[in-house]
């Protein structure tokens, strides 16, 4: 299953201002400014076609346009470096927040995630790994 990007959308319209630094301060403030709901299904196959990861160019009309890091960022805000994310919990205190998310044998409810966004006010750790969750 997946989700719209109409749900993504409509859930960034509703979030504070609180929520929406959580989500900055993430890493994932290019998000916020997502404006599109809906995909040209037919124009990333043709992306994708085109696309040769081993030089990482766009082949177009015969030509080849080389596609930076630099150019992603630019283009989609996403950041070029990432974040260190250190994981100071047990497994227990995993299994426990598994099934919390009503996560079963590895697949998450995005019911349960898209339900938890639209209900909170909080941005605290568990707003800022539930929306990653859902993003993902």
């Amino acid at each position: 299953m997946r989700i719209s990007l109409r749900s993504i959308v409509k859930i960034i319209k509703r979030l504070s201002l609180e929520q929406h630094d959580a989500i900055s301060n993430s890493g994932l403030g290019g998000l916020l400014n997502l404006r599109c709901t809906k995909l040209d299904h037919d124009l990333c196959e043709w992306l994708v076609q085109k696309f040769n990861p081993k030089i990482c160019s766009l082949n177009v009309h015969g030509q080849q346009l080389l596609i930076t890091e630099l150019d992603v960022h630019k283009l989609l805000g996403i950041p070029t470096k990432g974040k260190t994310i250190e994981l100071n919990k047990s497994s227990k205190e995993f299994s426990k927040q598994f099934e919390e998310l009503g996560v079963v044998q590895g697949a998450v409810k995005l019911n349960a995630l898209r339900d938890y966004l639209t209900k909170t006010d909080g941005a605290g750790e568990e707003f800022k790994r539930i929306f990653s969750l859902y993003i993902l």
